[in-house]
C-alpha cells in the first residue's frame, strides 16, 4: 500500500534517514552546543541511535500533557467546526503517532458538527518520513481522503499547495521545541515560526495550535525525569560519539577520559518565570574534547541545553500571536488550563 502515497521531500531539511549521510550537519550542532551559541536545537538528533522508542513512550506516558490533551481532542473539533471553511485541505504539523488518536478524533468530531463537509486533502508533514508517511496512510484507509505526505521542517516550507483554503493543525506545536539563539528573544523566535506557519494557511486559512501552559513545577520536573525521556535525550552524545568520534581527554593527564556518552549525565531544568523546561546534558567532570579540527573545553557541571520545551501561558501565547500578526479568533482549555488550543488566521499574508 506504501507506493499509493505520495511522499515529498522539500525545503532544505536534515531528516533522520538523510541525517546519517550527512555528518557535517550534527558537526555544526554539536559545536553550537558546545559553545552555547544555539540552545535546544538537537532534538532531531534524539530521533535517531535508538531514542525514538524512548520519546514514544515518553509521549505515551499517562500523566504527560499530551495524553491529558486526547480528552479535549473531540471538544476542539466540536468548537472550532464553524471556523473552518467548507473547502479546505487539512495539514497536520507533525503528527508523529498523534493522528491514530488525536486526528482521528478531531475529524470524528468535525464531521459530526458539520455533516457533509470532509477535508478535499490531508497532508502530513513530519521531519520524520516514517511518521508522516504512516499519518498519510492511516488517514487514507480510515476516511478514505486523498492524502499525501510531506519530509520537511516546516520552517524551511514557504507553501504547500493545497485543494481549497489550507486548515493547519499542530497538536503542541514544534513551534515549541524551536531552536534558541544567545541574541534573540524567544518569543521572537516563536512568532517568527508561527508567522512561518502562517505563511502556510494564507489569509484565508486557519491555524489550531495546541500547548501546555507551565503550571505545577515539581510535577512537571518529575515528569520530564523519566526514564525514557532521560535516554531519548542521551541518545545525542551516543550518536555524536558513534557518528563524530571526538576525543576526549582530562587535563593534565595522558589517559584519555573515556568515550564522549560518558562525559554526561540527563538534567533538567524547569524555568518558571520564562515558561519552558530544558532537558540537557550536564558534564560529569572536566575534558578537552576535540573533533576534527574543532576544540571545546568542558567543565565539571557545566550544563548544555540540548532540547527545551515552552509553555507558554495564554497571556504569553497571545503576546507572541501578535507578534506575529495572527488574530486569535477561538480559544478552549481544559477544566484547569493544562492544555490549551487556540485557532488563528493571518489576514494579511497570503500564499
Amino acid at each position: 500500500m506504501n507506493n499509493l502515497i505520495r511522499v515529498e521531500t522539500a525545503g532544505s531539511i536534515t531528516t533522520p534517514k538523510e541525517a546519517l549521510r550527512r555528518p557535517e550537519s550534527l558537526f555544526l550542532d554539536t559545536c553550537n552546543l558546545l559553545d552555547h551559541r544555539i540552545f535546544a536545537h538537537m532534538g532531531i538528533w534524539a530521533y535517531m541511535n535508538g531514542g525514538r522508542p524512548h520519546l514514544e513512550s515518553f509521549f505515551d506516558s499517562p500523566d504527560y500533557d499530551g495524553k491529558r490533551e486526547e480528552a479535549l481532542i473531540p471538544s476542539i473539533g466540536k468548537q472550532f467546526a464553524r471556523d473552518i471553511p467548507s473547502d479546505f485541505s487539512l495539514i497536520e504539523l507533525g503528527p508523529g503517532k498523534a493522528y491514530k488518536k488525536k486526528t482521528s478524533d478531531f475529524l470524528d468530531a468535525f464531521m459530526a458538527a458539520r455533516p457533509g463537509v470532509e477535508p478535499l486533502e490531508y497532508i502530513a508533514v513530519d521531519v520524520v518520513e516514517e511518521y508522516a508517511r504512516e499519518a498519510a496512510e492511516f488517514i487514507r484507509e480510515k476516511y478514505r481522503l486523498r492524502t499525501r505526505a510531506i519530509v520537511a521542517d516546516y520552517t524551511t516550507l514557504s507553501d504547500i499547495k493545497t485543494h481549497g483554503a489550507a486548515v493547519l493543525v499542530s497538536w503542541n506545536s514544534p513551534i515549541w521545541n524551536s531552536p534558541i539563539s544567545t541574541n534573540v528573544e524567544p518569543d521572537y523566535i516563536y512568532a517568527s515560526n508561527m508567522g512561518k506557519i502562517g505563511q502556510l494557511v494564507g489569509s484565508d486559512g486557519l491555524a489550531i495550535l495546541t500547548h501546555y501552559p507551565l503550571r505545577d513545577v515539581e510535577k512537571t520536573r518529575q515528569i520530564y525525569n523519566r526514564d525514557n525521556n532521560k535516554q531519548a535525550v542521551l541518545a545525542i552524545p551516543h550518536l555524536i560519539e558513534k557518528d563524530l568520534g571526538p576525543v576526549c581527554r582530562v587535563p593534565g593527564s595522558l589517559e584519555s577520559a573515556g568515550r564522549f556518552s560518558e562525559l554526561f549525565k540527563f538534567h533538567v531544568d524547569v524555568n518558571e518565570r520564562d515558561e519552558f523546561v530544558a532537558m540537557n546534558l550536564l558534564a560529569t567532570h572536566d575534558s578537552d574534547t576535540s573533533i576534527g579540527d574543532y576544540r571545546a573545553r568542558i567543565a565539571e557541571g557545566e550544563l548544555f541545553n540540548a532540547v527545551r520545551s515552552a509553555k507558554p501561558s495564554i497571556r504569553r501565547f497571545n503576546r507572541i500571536a501578535q507578534i506575529s500578526g495572527a488574530a486569535i479568533v477561538n480559544t478552549l482549555q481544559d477544566q484547569d488550563g493544562g492544555v490549551v488550543a487556540q485557532a488563528l488566521q493571518f489576514p494579511n499574508l497570503r500564499r
